[in-house]
């Protein structure tokens, strides 16, 4: 939401550095219920649908260029999401 909010005011580069960090931390921790702020290690259940979603939304509109820097990051590399796509 806060992504949204910063595109929808105008601010686009907060927006980016927001999303960025977003795919970031799923793509170095994985995919869990919250993170450490400081070492963004993954913490509470693991594989979590909220965090997906977020994470799907953010790479929406991605959907043009392709997934296949998703598929390479994710599903086949190491950012526990395995089995999602």
């Amino acid at each position: 939401m806060i992504y949204h909010g910063l595109r929808r005011f105008g601010l686009h580069d907060y927006a980016e550095k927001v999303k960025d960090s977003i795919i970031k931390l799923t793509s170095d921790s994985g995919i869990y219920e919250y993170y450490d702020p400081d070492t963004g290690r993954g913490h509470g259940a693991s594989d979590f649908s909220w965090t997906f979603s977020l994470l799907l939304d953010l790479l929406y509109e991605y959907e043009e260029e392709g997934l296949e820097w998703l598929e390479k990051d994710f599903v086949d590399g190491e950012g526990g999401c395995e089995g999602f796509l």
